[in-house]
């Protein structure tokens, strides 16, 4: 006889959620690593710096879900077997 399915899962074993990192946005925003934060040109620096454009941020894709704001995981109710 054949085992059920997990409820849970639908006899998957995996689960997608929404991922932690970028809370299902896909980018995540970090201090621009060229002018640290600042927004200035780290050479001339009356000038913006040209990779955030002065904002001193950068949007980056999440490297957790690799930008689709999704994430896979093991389901906890049948432990990844699928099975109920």
């Amino acid at each position: 006889m054949p085992s059920a399915e997990c409820e849970t899962c639908a006899g998957v074993g995996t689960l997608e959620t929404t991922c932690e990192v970028c809370e299902g946005v896909g980018t995540v925003v970090d201090e621009c690593q060229t002018c640290r934060g600042t927004g200035c040109d780290p050479i001339e620096m009356h000038k913006d710096c040209s990779v955030c454009d002065g904002g001193g941020v950068v949007n980056d894709g999440c490297v957790a879900c690799r930008g689709s704001g999704q994430v896979t995981v093991f389901c906890e109710t049948c432990e990844g077997s699928g099975q109920a």
